[in-house]
């Protein structure tokens, strides 16, 4: 197993997927990667940067979640195990 996807929702069932993932992750010499979407209907990725710019609500959003995610990996001992951050923006299935 080469890299572990964490959905990352700060209930406490994701932290304790986190956790689970770390030592999973730190005994197989796996990476993990840990996602968190802002929930939009809106088409994000596929609009152009100038259409995005109609939606600092969404924006301010995704630049707090990345901020957030960023406090809540950096709060955790991770044992030497290569941690990604994935904010994106759309429906969180």
């Amino acid at each position: 197993m080469k890299k572990i996807i964490v959905p990352i929702d700060y209930s406490s069932y994701s932290e304790y997927a986190f956790l689970s993932a770390l030592k999973i992750a730190h005994k197989a010499g796996s990476a993990i990667t840990c996602i968190n979407v802002v929930a939009t209907d809106i088409d994000w990725k596929n609009l152009p940067k100038e259409k995005k710019a109609q939606y600092p609500v969404i924006l301010d959003m995704e630049a707090e979640a990345k901020e957030k995610l960023k406090d809540f990996i950096s709060n955790h001992k991770l044992q030497g195990v290569k941690v990604e951050e994935v904010v994106a923006v759309g429906v969180p299935h």
